[in-house]
């Protein structure tokens, strides 16, 4: 079990998915300075992580709207992959369902 500031998680050894998973949560704990990582998602939906706090400013959250857009996007993987046209277009299509609710 590994403790670190953003709370306890559980970083498993040895499975192909975990290590990507370690990769993404390594990847948003150690770029502080790239402000525009806000999420990843890991094995097509297995684990998202979000970035809930602005970087080197643990006091200051990010927006919700910005965290949910975000978690819109990352959920949007579990569909498509890359960053291609269908995945755009599924991201604008929930982007619209959760401003009419």
């Amino acid at each position: 079990v590994t403790y670190t500031k953003f709370g306890k998680s559980k970083l498993l050894r040895g499975s192909q998915g975990q290590n990507k998973l370690t990769r993404c949560w390594k990847k948003l704990r150690n770029s502080p300075n790239n402000p525009a990582l806000l999420g990843c998602n890991v094995g097509a939906g297995i684990e998202v992580k979000l970035r809930l706090r602005r970087p080197n400013r643990d006091s200051d959250f990010i927006p919700l709207d910005q965290v949910l857009d975000t978690m819109l996007h990352e959920l949007c993987h579990n569909a498509h992959g890359p960053h291609n046209a269908n995945f755009y277009k599924l991201w604008d299509e929930l982007r619209k369902v959760r401003f009419l609710s």
